[in-house]
């Protein structure tokens, strides 16, 4: 937050999510939105998102998935707690984790395809 305008940021995210079609938030480390969230679906907008609960799985989601990416090397790819694939990058400033880019919503019934048609859609 200190080192962007968050408007700006704001914008970026809104126009990402609307081009892509899909859910985009900006998290800080600990896995807290900086961003409002753009895209984001009804059920998580108006469901999940107003339970306590389920806002601290989004955050431990968001954590972990940003986490792993940064020990993979790669986007991180998996189902949340509500079913829904997302994909958390990592946003590091000299080598430090300081938050994450969380995009998706994405719903899939076949697992297998789903992960791998995501991870090649978002890595290529």
């Amino acid at each position: 937050e200190e080192l962007i305008d968050i408007n700006l940021l704001q914008g970026f995210q809104d126009s990402f999510s609307q081009f892509c079609g899909i859910a985009a938030v900006i998290t800080n480390s600990e896995g807290s939105c900086i961003t409002r969230p753009s895209g984001f679906t009804a059920n998580c907008n108006n469901v999940s998102r107003t339970s306590t609960d389920s806002i601290s799985k989004c955050m431990i989601f968001f954590i972990q998935g940003a986490k792993k990416s940064i020990s993979d090397n790669k986007p991180f790819i998996k189902k949340c707690h509500e079913g829904l694939y997302s994909i958390v990058a990592p946003i590091l400033l000299k080598e430090q984790f300081i938050g994450a880019l969380v995009c998706g919503q994405i719903l899939c019934t076949d697992e297998e395809y789903c992960s791998d048609s995501i991870y090649d859609y978002f890595s290529g």
